[in-house]
């Protein structure tokens, strides 16, 4: 402190009475920059603590439209040959979740499938299960339920991020891979495996979804003719063939199977009528859809002709779709490979 105290003085001499009069002002100008700096702090925390409720309220807003679109039974009236009316608001409910928030939705739905809804309630004077009549419309009604509650699980699943490439140069949410390290693979965690069977229903209708929508409804429902395409079809396939290459694909199993309580008609003994609508992974479905793919290509794909839509493209876009063409066959054939000698058959 006391060699702070001498120069001090020193260093007035050499600067003139000016700068001493500054010199004599800075502890003060210090004080107030001091508290100017700490209100700045303060602002900015609470501009970030208002940035982050607001982002809360755009996630649960978002969340609730969602869920609002897939229970709202105007929805519910087109599932076939796809959900279209469904699919927007699954898409929405999927990119918006976090893993907790999908998995505790998945726990209350099987939950819900499996166990509500499996009679008509009891009979208040006789405290016996009152069942539903077959052919009754309660009973339709019930069942078409439980159907599109399973769909939207479906639409979920198919829909949520998935980062298949890790390239830390272009980082992804990945929604799945994250579900797997921590449901599936988590052995080493202490909160090893608490949605378990959450994660493997969602992987089992992911996977059916990306089947039966993705692939066989729309990538491939028609020709492969435009590299396009050709690389929708293969970016879906590689989330099918992701599942199926998993560890015991035999355990991803979504198992839907309430028991309701049906009588033929009024006064009956009513007896139990399974509802089996439990999706397990089929692991040839994938090898199915590159070899479906392969052939598309060889097939179908025209590369820088009129009919691939490239009337009017320059030598230069020519000469890229013939690379992207080059690169997706080379893709499928990588694949192809890995199932070897499955593929051959």
């Amino acid at each position: 402190m006391k060699k702070i105290i001498f120069l001090i003085p020193l260093l007035f001499v050499n600067v003139g009475c000016d700068k001493i009069n500054a010199l004599v002002e800075m502890p003060s100008t210090l004080d107030s920059m001091s508290s100017t700096t700490k209100g700045m702090a303060q602002t900015t925390s609470e501009m970030n603590a208002g940035m982050g409720k607001t982002n809360a309220g755009i996630h649960n807003q978002t969340m609730k439209l969602a869920d609002d679109g897939l229970n709202d039974k105007n929805n519910w009236d087109e599932l076939n040959p796809a959900p279209f009316k469904l699919m927007k608001y699954g898409k929405a409910f999927a990119e918006e979740a976090s893993v907790d928030e999908l998995m505790l939705y998945f726990q209350d739905t099987l939950k819900e499938l499996n166990e509500a809804k499996l009679d008509l309630g009891q009979n208040l004077q006789t405290g016996d299960t009152l069942p539903y009549i077959a052919g009754s419309q309660e009973l339709t009604n019930v069942m078409q339920e439980k159907m599109v509650k399973v769909t939207i699980l479906s639409i979920i699943a198919g829909f949520a991020p998935q980062d298949l490439d890790k390239d830390p140069a272009n980082p992804k949410k990945d929604t799945v891979g994250e579900i797997i390290a921590r449901e599936i693979n988590s052995s080493k965690l202490k909160s090893a495996g608490n949605f378990r069977a959450e994660a493997q229903a969602f992987l089992a209708l992911r996977a059916k979804f990306i089947n039966d929508i993705f692939l066989a409804n729309l990538d491939l429902a028609g020709p492969l003719s435009n590299i396009g395409k050709v690389e929708y079809a293969i970016e879906d396939a590689r989330k099918l063939d992701f599942v199926a290459k998993l560890t015991r694909p035999d355990q991803i199993k979504a198992i839907v199977k309430p028991q309701l309580h049906v009588a033929e008609k009024a006064g009956d003994k009513p007896a139990p009528m399974d509802l089996d609508m439990t999706t397990a992974v089929d692991p040839t479905q994938a090898l199915a859809v590159w070899k479906s793919i392969r052939t598309g290509i060889d097939k179908d794909l025209a590369v820088g002709q009129a009919s691939a839509g490239a009337v009017s493209a320059s030598a230069a876009d020519l000469k890229n779709e013939q690379q992207r063409a080059q690169a997706a066959s080379q893709v499928v054939n990588q694949y192809l490979s890995t199932w070897a000698p499955a593929a051959s058959k």
